[in-house]
C-alpha cells in the first residue's frame, strides 16, 4: 500500500465507488445547506446591485455565483492515505494540518478517532469529517479530498525533514 518513495506514506486513494464522485451532493443535508447558503449570498448580491448598481448585471451574477460555489462540493468527496504506524514525524505533521484547518476531535469509536470542523452545525457538513484509524500496522486517514492532499503533503515534507531516504 505504501507506494511513495519513502515507503512510509501511501498514495491517495478514493475509497468510495467511482460513481459517488460524479455526484456533486453526497447527502440531502449537504444539498440543502449549500442551496440555502447560495440563496443567501445571491440574494444579498442581487439586493445590493438593485439598490446601488446597474440592474442589467443581476442575471449575470447567477452563473458566476454557481460556478464560484461549486468547488466547495468538488473537494468534499472522500479520499484516503496511510502512514506507517512507526512514522511518528509524518503522523504529527498530518495531525498539525487538522489543527491549522480548525478541526477538533469529537469522538472515538474503538481505534478510530473522528474530527470535524470547529464551525456551527449549520455551516458544517458531515462529509467534511476526518477519520483516523489504525489498520494492520498503518495509520489510515480518511476525509475530504482537499484536506487529505494537504495532510499527505505535510507528512511527506516531515519525512524529508527527518532525513528519510527514498527506498532503493
Amino acid at each position: 500500500m505504501h507506494s511513495d518513495s519513502t515507503n512510509r506514506v501511501s498514495q491517495i486513494t478514493l475509497p468510495d465507488p467511482y460513481w459517488r464522485y460524479l455526484i456533486l451532493f453526497q447527502s440531502w443535508t449537504q444539498l440543502l445547506s449549500w442551496a440555502v447558503a447560495m440563496a443567501g449570498v445571491i440574494g444579498t448580491v442581487w439586493l445590493l446591485i438593485w439598490l446601488f448598481g446597474d440592474h442589467r448585471l443581476i442575471l449575470g451574477t447567477l452563473p458566476a455565483a454557481l460556478v464560484g460555489g461549486t468547488p466547495s462540493l468538488l473537494f468534499v468527496g472522500k479520499a484516503r492515505f496511510s502512514v506507517s504506524a512507526t512514522a511518528l514525524p509524518e503522523q504529527a505533521a498530518a495531525a498539525a494540518v487538522l489543527d491549522e484547518w480548525n478541526y477538533v476531535a469529537v469522538r472515538g469509536a474503538g481505534q478510530d478517532k473522528q474530527f470535524r470542523q470547529k464551525l456551527p452545525s449549520w455551516l458544517r457538513w458531515t462529509e467534511s469529517e476526518v477519520t483516523i484509524g489504525k489498520r494492520d500496522g498503518v495509520i489510515v486517514y480518511t476525509g475530504p479530498r482537499l484536506l487529505i492532499r494537504f495532510m499527505r503533503k505535510a507528512a511527506l515534507s516531515a519525512a524529508r525533514q527527518a532525513g528519510i531516504k527514498p527506498a532503493a
